[in-house]
This record gives structure tokens, sequence and C-alpha cells, in this order.
């Protein structure tokens, strides 16, 4: 009777675990892409999970399992000769992971495309992000057209991603004063070289000729944010590190950051925000500007 039992625990489990494959792979796998006039589509997209991304990306595999990844699907257009086109759909575990593995390889500059949340195009290369998903697509030896196929394309497959467009809500709470264009990225670990800081959000900033930057902690829970700031002052005081305090503002010099200048930041519920900076006065008004902003969200 028990051995019975075990079995049918063990067939429901693996009956779970075949619909969650299902449902994650869907979108991906069932995509319906369009003719390219002289390629010839593959029959079959090939897939990678985090066992074997290596395989694929050797050298850049260990950047996108630290952005959460979860499933590539990989698709190609050939023909007879030398042209082709790669299309690479990464899925992450959620919107700030994609929205931060594409920030980490977006351009600086601003020409950007309105397809998915957002994309851009360089000789050869259409990247864009929408939701938990990063999509490259790459042409070889495309001679007529190719800016245009690749953009339809693109537009194509994001139309089909069944997701949100839009960034993390989190970005509508930095200043938008001074800020400079395209700047906002995600860092999914070790934050300021510190582990236990985790994931940051950062948006850079210039006034007067001073460049500073901006972060934002979230959490999901009241005990993070405090394991947090823990972990920060222990790891402060073994380094002998004066914590002062002002209207509920810390400040301190970090070992790592002396040349920045003091950090300050605060804390609430869900979240621990600050910026290194030598102007006590900007500091804290930016501090709370952020704190007033994140109550909105």
């Amino acid at each position: 009777m028990y051995k019975i039992q075990n079995y049918f625990l063990l067939l429901f489990i693996f009956q779970f675990l075949f619909i969650y494959d299902i449902k994650l792979s869907a979108e991906t796998s069932n995509l319906i892409l369009p003719d390219i006039k002289g390629l010839s589509l593959k029959e079959k997209p090939s897939f990678y999970t985090e066992a074997n991304l290596y395989e694929y990306i050797n050298g850049a595999a260990d950047l996108y399992l630290n952005y959460k990844f979860k499933k590539l699907t990989v698709i190609e257009y050939k023909d007879k000769f030398k042209g082709a086109i790669t299309v690479d759909i990464y899925e992450h575990e959620n919107l700030s992971n994609g929205f931060g593995i594409y920030c980490s390889e977006k351009p600086a500059d601003d020409n950007f495309l309105k397809i998915g949340t957002e994309g851009y195009y360089e000789k050869g290369i259409l990247n864009f992000y929408k939701g938990k998903y990063y999509v490259k697509i790459a042409s070889f030896g495309i001679k007529e057209n190719e800016k245009n196929i690749l953009i339809n394309l693109a537009k194509n497959i994001s139309n089909q991603l069944k997701v949100k467009i839009g960034n993390p809500k989190i970005l509508n709470s930095f200043p938008d004063k001074h800020k400079i264009k395209n700047s906002e990225k995600y860092i999914s670990m070790n934050f300021l070289g510190h582990s236990f800081l985790h994931s940051a959000f950062t948006v850079d900033y210039s006034l007067d000729g001073i460049s500073y930057s901006i972060f934002i902690i979230e959490t999901d829970t009241q005990i993070q944010t405090k394991n947090i700031l823990e972990n920060y002052m222990s790891f402060l005081k073994k380094k002998g590190v004066v914590i002062e305090t002002n209207n509920d503002i810390l400040n301190f010099i970090d070992p790592y950051y002396k040349r920045k200048g003091k950090l300050f930041i605060k804390f609430n519920n869900n979240h621990l925000w600050g910026l290194f900076s030598k102007d006590n006065k900007k500091a804290e008004s930016l501090i709370n500007l952020i704190d007033s902003r994140l109550k909105k969200i």
C-alpha cells in the first residue's frame, strides 16, 4: 500500500513538472514566424536551459545565469549560400531580470526602437526586451533590405510574446531632474561589491559637471530589508567605520568607495535607497525626494 501511494505521488510530481514545462515554453516554441524571401526556416527550434546554456554561449553564460535565466529558444533562417538570421529568445525569471540583462548589453546612445518595451538596431543586430524576455536577432550575409527584415521579424515576435510592455515600476521612484538619458540599470547581485546587498536598480545623474548614481534596493518583506541593513552595519563596524544618523538618514564612508564621499542611505519596509555624495544637503534632499516618490508606487 505504501509503495502504491509513493508511485502515485511520483506520477503526480512528473505530471506537474511536465505541465509547468509546457507553460514555460509555449510562447516561444509555438511562435508563428513570417516567411523571409530567399531564406528557409529550420523546422524545429533548439532549446537550452540553465544546465547547458554554456554550450551555446560559453563565455557569456554566467552573466545570463546571474540574471536568473530559465530557458533559451533558438530559431534559424538559412539560404543556399551564406545568408542566415538567428533569433535567440532568452526567458528570465521576471521583468526585473529581463530588463537587467537587456540593459547590461544595450549601447549608450539613444538610437532606440519602439519594439517590445525597448529595442535597438546596429548593423546586423536587432535586440529588444519585453517583460521577462530578451530577444536577440542577428543577420549574416543579408545584403538587401536587412534592417527592415529584422524590424519586421522583431515586431512579429514581440506581438506573440504575451507579456506586458513596460519597465519595472520602481524606476518611477527615481528623480527626473538631471537624469542621464537611458542610464537605468538593474544589478542582479553583489551590488557595490557586497554580497549582502543583493540586487539594485540604479540611475545616473549629472549636475554642475558632477556625476552621481542613485540606487534603490527592493525586497519582498520588511525582514529582508532589515537583514540587508544589519549585515551592512555589521560589515562597517568590523572595518571601524563611524556611522552617523540625521533625520533617519544614515551616512558613512564605505571602505570600498572612499573617493566618492559619504554614502547616504534610508530604508522603509520594502526598500533601501541611497547615493554617494560630498554634499550633505543635496544628498539628504534627494533621499527624501525618493522617499516621497516610493510612497506613490
